[in-house]
């Protein structure tokens, strides 16, 4: 275990100073790592890998996709909010509608009586018929937007 330790720490530490890393076995069979070894004793260079790694290229594509597919999800999170608020804005505006068309026909149906502004700015009351047929309209545009 010790040994381990030893050739992780002596690894990393010839990988940053650029020393060189030799391996020997003592008398006794055990085998030893270290940058000089002892005087008269046959050991082995190390290759040590200087450089980075090389990216792995199917790394590299499988990242590209990931990215690609997060941008292509945040565009369809973007679109179906947008559609959302579009929604909510049109049901706001319903709500608005049908609410002004309730109290148009709530007054029409009070109203002692109708009348229309005509051009000199005088008012003439509307017929039986007239109010009726005002009514109707107001009573379908009630329909209309409080379905």
């Amino acid at each position: 275990m010790h040994r381990c330790v030893l050739l992780i720490a002596l690894l990393s530490a010839a990988t940053v100073a650029g020393a060189e890393i030799h391996r020997w076995v003592d008398a006794d069979g055990a085998v030893h790592f270290g940058e000089r070894p002892p005087p008269g004793v046959e050991s082995q260079q190390m290759e040590l890998e200087r450089n980075a790694p090389k990216p792995d290229p199917e790394l590299a594509e499988s990242r590209r996709r990931q990215e690609r597919l997060m941008r292509v999800m945040d565009e369809e999170q973007r679109e179906r909010d947008a559609v959302r608020e579009q929604e909510r804005q049109r049901k706001a505006a319903t709500r608005r509608n049908c609410e002004i068309a309730r109290r148009h026909l709530e007054g029409q149906r009070t109203a002692g009586y109708l009348y229309e502004e005509m051009p000199n700015g005088e008012r003439r009351i509307l017929s039986d018929a007239e109010r009726a047929a005002s009514t109707a309209r107001a009573e379908a545009e009630v329909a209309k937007w409080c379905r």
